[in-house]
């Protein structure tokens, strides 16, 4: 908000910006507010700890438009200022020793190491320790911290997919005339469902195992591992069915129509459909 830089009450131009001094105002008005952010330069102040207006230009001019970003990974994590902009331009001497001047335009090394940070707190490491936020080799701990998170999400991810798994099984397992429900119990399932089938499924794995929709397949009972009809279902409701290439060329088999129908009157009243399953049974049995 302009009310943090500005005091609109102000009856003089040296009492318009809140926390700002005359050589700070001289400097703006010199520099005709050209390419000077005062949320920038508030945040410089911020993370340095003092004004330095001399440091303050030199330091953008190095950066250019990382800048910014570097000083708010610098407040997240409350980092050293001066040894921080000094361990990123050492890393990216490091890894562009020819190309020192492009640091200007090149976020790769920023990047890396904001991921790092990111990976080293959700892996509960030290952040007040400087080995662990300014690591030697920040490339190597940067992928090190990269696999070790993606294991553990992966072992997260399998655990939910087990709990979707069973909830689904108990859920939507059905069968009717020749056909039958099968659930996907792993992404590799629905990815390879969209490739045989020629439709987007795949793209709607990771949805289905954070339990946002569910995936199902439709499958011969004679033939239950061969891909034939996919449908999604969120809750109650069924939302598409598709079988190859979407029906663009074949619409749906009639068997297939009156399947959904009947797995609709399943989920809607599971219990009440069940009764009179067993009633149908009964009577044909008597």
């Amino acid at each position: 908000m302009l009310s943090t830089y500005f005091n609109w009450e102000a009856d003089k131009l040296s009492d318009l910006f809140k926390n700002m001094d005359k050589s700070e105002i001289k400097w703006l008005h010199d520099c005709d507010y050209q390419y000077i952010s005062l949320k920038e330069y508030a945040l410089f102040k911020r993370v340095y700890g003092k004004k330095d207006i001399e440091r303050y230009q030199s330091d953008k001019e190095t950066f250019g438009l990382s800048f910014m970003e570097l000083m708010k990974l610098i407040r997240k994590y409350k980092l050293r200022y001066t040894h921080s902009l000094n361990y990123l331009i050492a890393q990216n001497d490091k890894y562009r020793p020819t190309d020192r001047i492009k640091i200007r335009n090149d976020w790769s090394m920023l990047n890396i190491w904001t991921d790092y940070l990111r990976f080293a707190k959700e892996l509960g490491y030290d952040m007040k320790n400087e080995i662990i936020t300014h690591p030697k080799e920040l490339m190597q701990a940067h992928d090190k911290a990269a696999k070790t998170v993606a294991a553990i999400q992966r072992k997260q991810a399998e655990e939910k997919a087990k709990v979707v798994n069973a909830e689904n099984k108990k859920k939507y397992a059905f069968e009717y005339a020749g056909l039958r429900i099968v659930i996907p119990t792993c992404p590799d399932d629905i990815i390879r469902e969209g490739e045989k089938l020629r439709h987007c499924v795949g793209s709607y794995s990771d949805r289905h195992f954070s339990g946002k929709l569910t995936i199902l397949f439709i499958r011969k009972i004679t033939n239950p591992d061969k891909p034939y009809v996919t449908m999604e279902v969120r809750g109650k409701k069924i939302v598409q069915v598709h079988g190859y290439r979407n029906d663009i060329s074949k619409p749906l088999p009639k068997s297939v129509k009156l399947f959904v129908e009947e797995f609709k009157k399943y989920i809607e009243q599971p219990v009440k459909y069940k009764k009179e399953l067993e009633k149908e049974k009964a009577r044909k049995t008597a």
